[in-house]
């Protein structure tokens, strides 16, 4: 659960770009990707999990690190606890 993995402080990866495209690809959400990356996003941090950001495929999703950060900031301020 996300709570053992919190207490155990095991940080996951969080790819914004990648998580939005696979999962958006199989639903018919219409959210803005600031809103469909916080949904990912906030059980993460209510757990109090640390993530780390990364790209996955930068070629492929036409990323960078840049980008990434700033759609995780983004989605953060759209996130109320």
């Amino acid at each position: 659960t996300l709570n053992a993995i919190a207490e155990k402080g095991l940080p996951i990866e969080v790819c914004p770009s990648s998580n939005f495209f696979m999962t958006s690809r199989h639903s018919n959400s219409n959210k803005p990707i600031a809103d469909a990356i916080a949904a990912q996003l906030l059980p993460l941090v209510k757990a109090k999990v640390p993530y780390v950001i990364g790209t996955d495929d930068p070629g492929l999703f036409g990323t960078t690190m840049t980008k990434e950060s700033r759609l995780i900031r983004e989605a953060l301020t759209t996130i109320k606890i």
